[in-house]
């Protein structure tokens, strides 16, 4: 099993809004790191949380991957939710993942971007934080 590590920091996100980093990202989204084509299933229709930050019930419920314990505060952020994204973990390597939650925790050492993720493989939700989650938008990026 892979493993994520999460440090709850001040942020710089490079080339958010860069076009040509964009089409760089949707042209590997349809590939894994051995060249073989990642099956990108449809989005998922239940199972995420939009709109709102997430409660203890959500996380019960299965909707949320998480609950922002000891923050300062937290706030959606406004992105659409469900949406395709990459995951990369510790190695380097890159998880396909729905995101299912978005929230901009607000703590004490600054505002982190953190998601809920679930692999497109299924299993267990993650949480990731920028700058490790790559979004893709919610268009099929195998298509």
């Amino acid at each position: 099993m892979r493993r994520f590590s999460f440090a709850i920091s001040l942020l710089c996100i490079c080339c958010a809004g860069c076009e040509q980093h964009r089409e760089q990202e949707l042209l590997q989204a349809k590939q894994n790191e051995a060249g073989r084509p990642i099956e990108w299933p449809e989005l998922p229709t239940s199972g995420f949380l939009a709109g709102r930050v997430a409660t203890e019930q959500d996380v019960s419920n299965g909707e949320a991957a998480f609950v922002a314990f000891g923050a300062v505060h937290s706030d959606r952020l406004a992105i659409d939710v469900p949406q395709y994204a990459f995951l990369t973990s510790d190695d380097g390597s890159r998880v396909p993942v729905f995101v299912v939650q978005a929230e901009l925790v607000q703590g004490v050492n600054g505002d982190v971007e953190t998601f809920g993720l679930r692999p497109i493989q299924g299993g267990d939700p993650i949480v990731g934080v920028a700058p490790n989650v790559t979004l893709l938008g919610t268009k099929n990026p195998g298509r």
